[in-house]
């Protein structure tokens, strides 16, 4: 078959194309890999391998906000945040450590329009869910709060230190303690969750004995397990007349 020779200049041109393409994306896959490669042990760097680098820029940030901070680095973390809010505006995380940088700096309305925000896009954003729990725990909005905890107890169990120390003082308010004990009645595993952790705190045993005892007038039939729990703690506190009562007093 005849060839001209601008039929043969365009197979050439193409195949130079796709060569050049090919080398693009394949420096591309190497250039993100790199950077992900660097996102633990150096965010920074791997952050200007890839400036794209979504997880590099969220390292660098939790590592900047995790140390002694000199006042021009405040700068530094609100450009941070900002240009991973614009790049990544879906990523409820940079909303949340923006929302960090204005409380550090005292600016708390503002940090909690942007924790609400983040949790609009994610409703179990870890950073903004403990900051909201700590801002209604102090603000008095204890339903909210508790609220907060059941998020915490079914979808951040590993972190469940960030608000146990919390709950003896939490569930002193009556509101709360209505809404914990229905919350937590509805979700498996979630009396348990609560016994143990109120158990584990000397001053909150008298808590989880009443949290009990209204679970089991209400009919709840999980209830061995943590009354076990609890009759072996009072046994170990010197109590074992109320370990007694209590064993007693929730047979069938």
């Amino acid at each position: 078959m005849f060839t001209t020779p601008e039929h043969s200049l365009t197979r050439q041109f193409g195949s130079w194309t796709l060569f050049l393409f090919a080398l693009v994306v394949s420096l591309l896959i190497l250039i993100n890999s790199t950077s992900r490669f660097f996102n633990a042990e150096n965010p920074a760097l791997a952050l200007r391998i890839n400036p794209l680098n979504a997880e590099a820029r969220i390292n660098l940030l939790a590592l900047i906000l995790s140390k002694d901070r000199t006042p021009d680095q405040f700068e530094v973390l609100e450009k941070l945040a900002i240009s991973g809010t614009t790049l990544e505006p879906m990523d409820a995380r940079f909303y949340s450590l923006l929302g960090m940088t204005h409380e550090i700096l005292g600016e708390a309305n503002a940090a909690q329009i942007l924790y609400r925000h983040a949790l609009r896009l994610l409703p179990t954003e870890i950073q903004a869910l403990s900051r909201r729990f700590v801002f209604n725990f102090n603000d008095g909005n204890y339903v909210e709060a508790v609220s907060i905890v059941d998020i915490f107890s079914r979808r951040w169990r590993k972190h469940w230190n960030l608000i146990s120390p919390h709950l003896p003082n939490l569930l002193d308010n009556e509101m709360a303690y209505d809404e914990a004990i229905n919350r937590f009645s509805k979700q498996k595993n979630g009396i348990q969750i609560l016994v143990s952790s109120l158990i584990n705190q000397s001053n909150s045993l008298d808590l989880a004995h009443r949290m009990i005892m209204d679970w089991h007038k209400q009919g709840e039939k999980n209830l061995r397990n943590s009354i076990n729990q609890l009759s072996n703690k009072l046994v170990a506190n010197g109590q074992e007349n109320k370990a007694y009562r209590l064993f007693r007093l929730t047979l069938n």
